[in-house]
């Protein structure tokens, strides 16, 4: 019936929830998620940063980021990322 309705549900949870625990990495990275089943990839990717940033063991992040960065093209800049040289 609605494609994306559980996106839209994950995006708006995810949103609420971080307002509460900004440092949730976990909650950063399901957000990343959810902005690329709604195809908005730069979002997506600034949410996969910032979960690195809070958790740099993340695996879940770094692997939607380095999906993120493979849709767009930027396979050797993902390489290249301080995030990939930890």
């Amino acid at each position: 019936m609605f494609p994306h309705i559980a996106s839209v549900i994950d995006l708006g949870y995810n949103a609420f929830l971080l307002q509460y625990r900004p440092n949730f990495a976990d909650a950063w990275s399901n957000l990343a998620s959810a902005y690329t089943r709604n195809e908005r990839l730069t979002e997506a990717a600034q949410c996969c940063r910032q979960a690195l940033l809070l958790n740099p063991h993340l695996v879940d992040a770094h692997s939607n980021l380095g999906n993120l960065m493979k849709a767009q093209g930027l396979v050797q800049e993902g390489w290249n990322s301080p995030l990939c040289l930890e």
